[in-house]
């Protein structure tokens, strides 16, 4: 659809802004070397009034803005304000005064006149939402800060609509702010993993959410591509207005890797990357494939490219060392367990192999080896290894395809490792070559990928993301803190795209 086409009901915008300043009793947040937790800053010189977040958007509809502002109703979910239909709590009404604590800056649009921030923690639908930045917003707000306090007013807007052509798409926003406090610096949450196919079919789920598009075979469309929007044949666009291509894209390029926050614009839900690691293209003559002549120069990033998906990429899928716990909470499952999967294209055999579990900061790993004698995992499968013997609380787990004896597995913290052969590994944190896979996971692990994958519980597991198939090899990025879902030899094969 023509950008020429559309038509912009004019209103007039005026921001309330008050004095935010940094809080002085926040506890500064450790922050690991490596990962996406900072990827890059914004020039604080373009801040101003609140406009809107693309060069060809006009004002909104429903815009907030022109009320005055009241006291604001502390809500402790974006979920609330988001209208999430399972949300146990309060939802936000609309065009009410909302103030939300804690949640962490993902991503800046549209010359940083706007940003994204989103739970820090939990469920990651209905989670995020796109803000819109006055004078009252820190100019030194990065990509990973944590907002202690934010007060502004929620609104629904129609974005950019031909008023003939039928119902308008909407999204929810914050305007009018009047409170920012900018804390310590905190850690992105991993991006969910869906298609493009889910997303059309319910975006208020995941309208401001940073995710990762996983359709087995995502192209860009023919047609429609500019330096800055780029579309693609599932029905989303790709919006580069703050990381975008050195180049229009050829209809038809592979596009291996697209993350970023999901926005409306002109009527297509856009996928906002944040840099070259975002976005990947597969064979692009362009720039040779891959997008590192834009990285922003202050993102400073261990992950790289997604591992490339070939024959021999086993990977730990899912690590839950909760089982039988009595809590409270009481645990979900009855015993440990350790998943694996395979992302390449061909059957691995595993025969030889051995999964080995330390502590977190521990260097002794023979104690807890669990040999995978005689297995292999088909291209797209799941091998379940149970770690220890069943307990009485919990539900058992699917028919584990490995049994281990009595192989303790700390809920909060650990590390475990994937290995080629039988050699039991030495040291705190080993470099052996049959080392397949690393998983440190917890706030005081002191060996994994890229950066420490988050802490698991007794109800929590912590699982790769994109069903098993995202590998950054960056653990705090590739890995998400939810509910446990062991999957075993008899689970149906995922694809990855390769």
């Amino acid at each position: 659809m023509s950008r020429a086409s559309r038509c912009f009901a004019v209103l007039a915008v005026v921001a309330l802004v008050a004095a935010c300043g940094p809080s002085s009793t926040e506890t500064p947040v450790q922050q690991d070397a490596g990962g996406l937790d900072r990827l890059a800053q914004h020039d604080g010189a373009q801040d101003g009034p609140a406009q809107e977040d693309g060069p060809l958007d006009g004002p909104l509809q429903n815009d907030a803005n022109q009320q005055d502002a009241g006291p604001a109703t502390l809500y402790p979910d974006i979920r609330a304000l988001q209208q999430d239909p399972g949300y146990t709590g309060t939802l936000a009404p609309l065009n009410s005064r909302v103030r939300i604590e804690g949640a962490v800056v993902t991503a800046f649009g549209s010359s940083v006149y706007v940003f994204f921030i989103q739970n820090a923690t939990g469920p990651k639908e209905y989670s995020g939402i796109l803000v819109k930045k006055n004078a009252t917003v820190p100019t030194d707000l990065v990509v990973g800060d944590t907002i202690s306090a934010i007060e502004a007013t929620l609104v629904e807007e129609s974005r950019s609509c031909d008023w003939d052509a039928g119902a308008c798409p909407t999204r929810h926003s914050l305007t009018n702010v009047t409170l920012c406090t900018k804390g310590s610096a905190g850690t992105v949450p991993a991006p969910l993993g869906v298609t493009g196919t889910e997303v059309l079919a319910n975006t208020a789920r995941y309208d401001g959410v940073l995710l990762q598009l996983t359709d087995s075979t995502l192209t860009v469309a023919s047609g429609g591509t500019t330096a800055t929007t780029t579309p693609l044949a599932n029905g989303m666009a790709v919006y580069g207005q703050y990381y975008s291509p050195p180049g229009v894209v050829p209809a038809g390029t592979v596009v291996t890797t697209c993350i970023g926050v999901l926005d409306l614009y002109n009527r297509l839900w856009e996928v906002y990357p944040r840099s070259n690691v975002d976005l990947i293209f597969q064979d692009w003559p362009g720039d040779g494939g891959i997008q590192s002549d834009a990285l922003p120069p202050d993102d400073a990033t261990s992950s790289g490219d997604a591992a490339p998906c070939g024959t021999d990429t086993v990977v730990i899928s899912q690590v839950y060392g909760g089982g039988g716990n009595t809590g409270p909470p009481a645990a979900t499952f009855n015993a440990d367990f350790i998943e694996l999967f395979t992302r390449g294209t061909a059957s691995v055999d595993v025969g030889t192999w051995t999964i080995q579990y330390t502590s977190a900061t521990g260097s002794s790993w023979g104690n807890q080896k669990v040999a995978l004698t005689g297995k292999t995992i088909p291209a797209g499968g799941y091998l379940l290894v149970r770690m220890n013997n069943t307990g009485s609380t919990g539900g058992g787990l699917p028919t584990p395809d490995v049994s281990g004896t009595n192989y303790n597995m700390s809920a909060s913290a650990g590390k475990v490792a994937l290995v080629r052969s039988s050699t039991t590994l030495s040291g705190a944190c080993p470099t052996s070559t049959d080392i397949a896979d690393l998983v440190g996971y917890g706030t005081t692990a002191n060996c994994f990928e890229g950066s420490k994958a988050p802490a698991g519980s007794n109800t929590t597991a912590v699982t790769r993301d994109s069903a098993g198939c995202q590998d950054f090899n960056d653990n705090g990025y590739d890995f998400s803190a939810v509910a446990p879902a062991p999957r075993n030899s008899a689970t149906a094969p995922a694809s990855c795209g390769c």
